[in-house]
C-alpha cells in the first residue's frame, strides 16, 4: 500500500469511518504509522470529526434553548383548553351511585413489605452486574492534534500507539508517558495514557490521567474521558463517582450519550441500599 492507494481508494475518510474490512484496516494503519503525510491526515480528519460533533451537539442545545420559551406557552395553552373543557363538561348533578366496592383484604406485614420494597439482586449477581459495567473495550485510535505539539512528543506517542495498535497495552504506556511528560497538554497523549492504564488494571493512575485529560476543557476526548472515568470509578467502587460522570456524559449530548443512559439506569438499581424487614 502507498500514498496513491490512500488516496484513490478515499482509504483515511473509510478508515475514520470504520467503514474498512479487517484486512484492509491492518493494511492501512501499518502504512500510515511508517508514512509522516498519511499520518498527519488522519490527525486532521479526525480533529475535524471532533470539532463537527463538539459543534452538532452545541447547535442541539441552542435550538431546544431557543424553542423551550414556545414549548413553555404551547402547555400552558393545552393546560387552559383542559380546565376550560373539564369546566363546561363537568357534571351538574350527583352522578348514580356505582357499584358497591368489593372488600378488601389487608395485606399482611410480610406482603406489605415484599410490595414496598423492589427486588434487588443478589451479592454474587451484584458482583457479576459490576464487573460487567467497569468492563472496558480499547477506545479507537484516531489521534488528535488541537495545536502544534513538540516534534519529539509527537514522535513518542506514534510510536507508542503501534504498541497500541497491536493491543499491547502495557508496552504503550512507557512512550506514553514519555510523550505527556514533553506535552502535558495533548488530549490525546493523556486520553489515551489513562486508557492504558485502565486497560492494565491500574485503576487508580488512569483515575488521575482521565481527570487530567477532562482538565484541559472542551475537547474531542472530553466524552470519552468522562465516559471511561465512570468505568474507573465502577472498578474502584465509588458508585456514586460513576453516577456523577454519566450524568456529564449524558449532559453532553455525544455518541456516547445513549450508553451512558443505559449503564446508569443499571448503575442506580443495583446501588439502591438493601433495606432490612
Amino acid at each position: 500500500m502507498n500514498c496513491v492507494d490512500v488516496r484513490r481508494e478515499e482509504l483515511v475518510e473509510r478508515y475514520l469511518l470504520g467503514q474498512l474490512d479487517g484486512a484492509e484496516r491492518d493494511a492501512f494503519e501499518r502504512h500510515f504509522f511508517e508514512c509522516d503525510a498519511c499520518f498527519e491526515e488522519v490527525d486532521n480528519m479526525r480533529a475535524l470529526q471532533g470539532e463537527l460533533r463538539r459543534l452538532r451537539g452545541r447547535d442541539r442545545a441552542a435550538v431546544w434553548a431557543r424553542r423551550r420559551p414556545l414549548w413553555a406557552a404551547v402547555a400552558a395553552a393545552v393546560v387552559l383548553l383542559l380546565l376550560v373543557g373539564w369546566w363546561t363538561l363537568r357534571p351538574t348533578s350527583a352522578p348514580e351511585p356505582g357499584p358497591s366496592p368489593v372488600a378488601r383484604v389487608a395485606p399482611t406485614p410480610s406482603q406489605a413489605h415484599s410490595a414496598a420494597t423492589p427486588t434487588l439482586p443478589s451479592k454474587p449477581d451484584r458482583d457479576a452486574i459490576l464487573a460487567e459495567l467497569g468492563r472496558v473495550d480499547p477506545p479507537p485510535f484516531g489521534s488528535v492534534i488541537l495545536r502544534g505539539t513538540p516534534s519529539e512528543a509527537r514522535r513518542h506517542f506514534r510510536e507508542a500507539m503501534q504498541d497500541y495498535a497491536r493491543g499491547d497495552y502495557a508496552a504503550a504506556i512507557p512512550g506514553l508517558r514519555h510523550a505527556a511528560d514533553l506535552d502535558a497538554g495533548a488530549p490525546d497523549i493523556l486520553f489515551f495514557l489513562g486508557a492504558c492504564y485502565l486497560l492494565t488494571g491500574q485503576t487508580d493512575l488512569a483515575i488521575a490521567q482521565l481527570r487530567a485529560t477532562i482538565a484541559l476543557g472542551d475537547t474531542p476526548f472530553l466524552e470519552e474521558a468522562r465516559f471511561y472515568l465512570a468505568k474507573a470509578h465502577v472498578r474502584a467502587g465509588d458508585l456514586e463517582a460513576a453516577g456523577m460522570e454519566l450524568r456529564e456524559v449524558i449532559a453532553l449530548e455525544g455518541e456516547l450519550r445513549d450508553e451512558a443512559a443505559g449503564l446508569l439506569e443499571t448503575l442506580e438499581q443495583i446501588a439502591s441500599p438493601q433495606r432490612n424487614p
